[in-house]
């Protein structure tokens, strides 16, 4: 299990979760809703996607350096902006 957990900070990954009630409630499902969360995520086009073949995953270093611009800009814009504000303390 250690062995596992070790990977998974090596090369992160998302999981989508599903709402299966409004209630918090372990005992309830509400099919409906599901339903409603699968298709809007696009849950079941990404597994017809992968079964064809398809499936592609950018390695996390390759991933870094091509998204390094944008974070440089949000980061950039992040600090002007707290650069403005003042401390609400």
């Amino acid at each position: 299990m250690i062995n596992r957990a070790a990977r998974c900070t090596q090369e992160p990954y998302y999981v989508r979760c599903i709402k299966p009630n409004e209630e918090k409630s372990p005992k309830e499902f509400n099919y409906e809703r599901c339903k409603h969360q699968v298709l809007y995520l696009g849950l079941l086009e990404n597994v017809r996607v992968r079964r064809a073949g398809f499936a592609f995953r950018m390695p996390y270093d390759r991933f870094l350096l091509r998204s390094q611009s944008i974070n440089q800009s949000i980061n950039q814009f992040n600090s002007k902006l707290a650069a403005r504000e003042p401390d609400s303390k």
